[in-house]
């Protein structure tokens, strides 16, 4: 996943989820708004907000919130991976009739460049039937508008400047250029260019603009800033929109390897002490910080400290107390809070520097002392907010396990992993060869299951790695000569943002037959008919596979 920062809010705005349990009691109670504040509605249960700091303060006190939390910042997460997926035949033609008319697919990313040949038909015309663009004023475009727009001189809504985005939808749903095809390249697009952090209106307005027609959304991003147990508010959001022709595709996440979890089984008195070091993150213009959040269950008791570099020891207040810290460009908050809906105690610790100037070795050698007063359970977890912001150093509590980010662990989505289907692909620098890269295995970044709650997470594995398709033009991974194919605007790149796609398209090819499917009966096509082989093995589900490969083939023939 590459980084995305939170866009700037006015001061003392916070963007928000709220959760109510009487909506019309709430709407009828709530304070007037300030010209900069906002509260949109979403479904029976919940709203966004951008609310200001004081506002908030008497909704923690409202007889119908049942739960506010703060926005959490997402990160981003067809040739040789159609005959693994079994999408095409050894002759190079499709396998099944399906090629998702009628379905719509939306995509929710960095961005799309529409003068790409991958999202228009054989005339020309474009495939995308709505847009949104969050970080423009949440300006609406219809087709027409799109048309104009993408013509010459115009002003290009939605552009793509990071290439992540194009590169995702046309995976899902591009049309045929050469010998590349999306999955699904009859479907409609409807396309939202977000912000990072409102991704949940993201997801409504998809499933509004659909209408009542089948539709599966693709969220190639994720974050790890929870208890990774579906019970975040923009968890349970999204498994109250799914639904009958309403099917949610996230990316598992790409955090095996990044050092980022920490899970241990404690018994009274053990005390570990985890060393991790902030990394500087220059390349993305933002003063290093990182945010790490601790989970226990609330019948334990653990002490935890925060040891600076210096050695200073910082202690967690107790339960629903906050300590802060500073000195010159560093704060520390430390906070320790019940987290009811789970019978969880949750200790959050956040360290940032305000600006580059940071005296050497003030990034390294930072310590978690953990010790275990007391235990029923005894199972303790942490996960920094994301990847590329810290690593911790070898330890035994230092997990791969359980890397599978959020909203990946939401109950109502499917979680997709990534494996190798191909290790070679053409650049600008010539032909390229990853021969680490075993064909068929799965690939050593992929995030692994099972949630923090014990559930089978990833369900399905896709082809995710070396991934060859739509390059947007200008971009920032057009400038990258080893990846991109600036002659026929083609980009390869890895990520499990790359394999959730290929199940977005494989989904929409199976509400073509079925457009009334249910996100449990699609999980339940996608178990049955996956393929087992020697790498995953004959186990019923795996970390790693899910319950196996996709076979799309074998999915739509159940359907």
């Amino acid at each position: 996943m590459s980084d995305a920062e939170t866009p700037t809010l006015p001061q003392d705005i916070v963007a928000v989820s709220i959760k109510v349990s009487d909506k019309t009691a709430f709407d009828a109670s709530y304070p007037t708004l300030a010209p900069e504040e906002q509260l949109v509605p979403i479904g029976d249960e919940f709203y966004s907000g951008k609310l200001s700091v004081s506002h908030l303060q008497g909704l923690l006190s409202h007889a119908n919130v049942e739960r506010i939390e703060t926005k959490k910042t997402h990160s981003l997460t067809l040739d040789r991976a159609s005959t693994d997926i079994e999408l095409l035949t050894a002759g190079g033609s499709r396998s099944i009739p399906q090629t998702g008319k009628d379905v719509l697919v939306g995509i929710v990313d960095s961005g799309f460049d529409l003068s790409h040949p991958m999202f228009r038909d054989v005339s020309g015309n474009l495939r995308v039937v709505a847009l949104l663009d969050q970080t423009n004023g949440n300006q609406e475009y219809n087709t027409s508008q799109l048309q104009t727009q993408w013509g010459a001189g115009g002003s290009r809504p939605g552009e793509d400047k990071d290439g992540h985005g194009t590169h995702v939808a046309s995976i899902a749903g591009g049309s045929k250029l050469d010998q590349y095809e999306g999955i699904a390249p009859d479907a409609k697009f409807l396309l939202v260019k977000t912000d990072f952090t409102n991704v949940d209106l993201a997801v409504s307005w998809i499933y509004d603009q659909a209408d009542g027609n089948p539709c599966v959304v693709n969220l190639s991003l994720g974050y790890h800033f929870g208890a990774h147990d579906g019970t975040s508010n923009e968890e349970r959001l999204y498994d109250t929109l799914v639904g009958p022709g309403k099917i949610l595709v996230v990316s598992a996440g790409n955090e095996r390897n990044d050092s980022i979890h920490l899970n241990g089984m404690f018994v009274p008195n053990q005390l570990e002490e985890v060393v991790f070091d902030i990394l500087p993150r220059n390349s993305a213009g933002v003063p290093p910080f990182v945010a790490t959040t601790f989970w226990y269950p609330d019948n334990d008791d653990y002490e935890l400290d925060l040891i600076t570099p210096s050695g200073q020891a910082l202690p967690t207040p107790t339960l629903g107390n906050t300590d802060s810290y500073s000195a010159g460009n560093l704060s520390i908050e430390i906070s320790r809070t019940a987290y009811t809906i789970s019978d969880l105690t949750q200790i959050q610790i956040s360290i940032s520097f305000s600006n580059f100037s940071i005296p050497p070795g003030s990034l390294q050698n930072w310590r978690f002392r953990i010790r275990c007063v007391s235990a029923t359970t005894g199972r303790f977890d942490a996960w920094f907010h994301n990847s590329g912001f810290a690593r911790f150093r070898s330890h035994p509590l230092v997990q791969a396990q359980g890397t599978i980010g959020i909203a990946a662990t939401a109950r109502g989505c499917i979680a997709v992993a990534s494996h190798v289907s191909k290790n070679s692909w053409d650049s600008d620098d010539g032909p390229q060869q990853d021969l680490m890269a075993v064909m068929g295995r799965s690939s050593s970044f992929s995030s692994l299951g099972p949630t923090r709650d014990g559930r089978l997470k990833p369900e399905i594995s896709a082809p995710g790695q070396y991934i060859t398709a739509a390059l947007a033009e200008n971009s920032d991974l057009s400038d990258v000569s080893v990846r991109a194919d600036e002659t026929n605007s083609l980009l390869t790149i890895e990520g499990t943002s790359m394999s959730a796609p290929v199940v977005t398209g494989a989904i929409a090819l199976m509400l073509q037959k079925n457009p009334s499917l249910t996100p449990e009966q699609v999980k339940e096509i996608l178990k049955e008919s996956a393929k087992k082989d020697a790498h995953t093995q004959d186990t019923a589900w795996t970390p790693a596979y899910g319950y196996g490969k996709l076979d799309i083939a074998a999915a739509v023939s159940r359907v």
